[in-house]
């Protein structure tokens, strides 16, 4: 009897759960021991998982959302640089975890704090805000979260004090150039803001710029870093004529891949370098000629003369569209730049190396070797 007693008291007892301590103990001792590797979540939502479950992170959460609330009542500027050292104070304080609650609201506020109508002041102690959250999340989740993040980064460049512009290449440089792949989603708003850079021609800004484009070229996937360089051209008349100028400088000499360093010629194919040629190339040269100033206007027949030869056919295979546009645009642009001695001397196909043929249905690889 008294067995069968203690028994339907133990069948009685409520099933106890490991508390969230000891789970997390757990999952440390694990990391530490690295014998039992395989149950360590992979994924970065899963890290995210277990710092949400963590009690500091709710005594985080609650502290960022109370200093977010008090930026719906700035009624000017000094306001907001206080709720930024505020928050900024918040973040250092639970620097340990790598995780940021509610990251569309803080992305929301720090755009706000980017506009340009706003003193430097405010876009320094902004920037120093992305800085800490770029630190901590790191390259993996900033490539993810790219979309919150980016909004109002790379346009602030054109409206940037002096002061600015040198503390936001040092973000691009240190958090944006070295995503590698991960930089795609944003590479037209990062290209359009390095080559806006590029206007201040002579500075240590424009070394900067070129250097940190070069980077993307050797780490990004190549065609759409030049997809990217070659729609600012087609689509941004205020970076044509730097955008021109950096192809220039990079357009690589012959149809394969330089061995080494040719003169800062980027090391890749003229294929790679021009991608879509018979389309987004050829009508960004079009609208250079077309609608870009004077100087606009000569650089892209300096680029035409000397890097595109003519056609090696005498049926243009242009798309439907751009039949019958490209040859007075020529005309057009070399009336008006006072250059129409360099277009009498466009040299034919035989006096430039042969290029690969750059059309995807290109059946002969005489055809599609220059502009058609």
């Amino acid at each position: 009897l008294g067995r069968r007693a203690g028994r339907r008291r133990e069948l009685r007892r409520p099933f106890s759960r490991p508390s969230l301590r000891a789970s997390s103990s757990l999952h440390a001792m694990r990391s530490a021991g690295g014998g039992a590797s395989s149950v360590l979540p992979q994924s970065l939502a899963e890290q995210d998982a277990l710092h949400w479950r963590d009690a500091k992170f709710r005594h985080f959460r609650d502290e960022m959302d109370s200093a977010l609330a008090q930026f719906v009542y700035a009624q000017e500027w000094a306001d907001l640089i206080r709720y930024l050292q505020r928050m900024q104070r918040i973040l250092t304080k639970y620097a340990q975890l790598p995780v940021i609650p509610d990251k569309i609201a803080v992305a929301k506020r720090l755009f706000q704090c980017l506009n340009s109508s706003l003193p430097s002041g405010v876009h320094l102690t902004t920037l120093q805000t992305y800085e800490l959250i770029f630190s901590r999340i790191g390259a993996a989740r900033l490539a993810r979260d790219l979309a919150f993040y980016t909004e109002g980064i790379f346009t602030l460049y054109r409206h940037a004090s002096y002061q600015v512009k040198p503390v936001l290449l040092d973000l691009f440089e240190r958090h944006f150039v070295t995503l590698g792949a991960g930089v795609v989603p944003c590479l037209p708003g990062l290209v359009l803001a390095l080559l806006t850079a590029m206007e201040d021609v002579g500075s240590e800004y424009h070394a900067r710029a070129v250097r940190q484009l070069d980077q993307l070229a050797r780490d990004a996937p190549i065609g759409a870093f030049m997809s990217a360089v070659w729609g600012c051209l087609l689509r941004n008349a205020s970076v044509r004529l730097q955008a021109l100028h950096y192809l220039a400088m990079r357009f690589p000499v012959g149809a394969a891949p330089a061995a080494g360093d040719d003169g800062g010629r980027l090391s890749v194919s003229r294929a790679a370098f021009c991608p879509d040629s018979h389309g987004g190339v050829l009508r960004s040269l079009v609208v250079a000629l077309q609608q870009g100033d004077t100087l606009v206007r000569r650089t892209a027949l300096e680029l035409l003369v000397h890097h595109f030869p003519l056609p090696r056919t005498r049926r243009a295979e242009l798309p439907q569209g751009e039949r019958g546009t490209a040859a007075p645009a020529l005309l057009e642009g070399a009336a008006r730049s006072a250059v129409t001695d360099s277009v009498a001397l466009w040299p034919p196909p035989t006096a430039l190396p042969p290029p690969p043929p750059l059309g995807a249905d290109a059946r002969a690889e005489g055809r599609g070797g220059g502009l058609e």
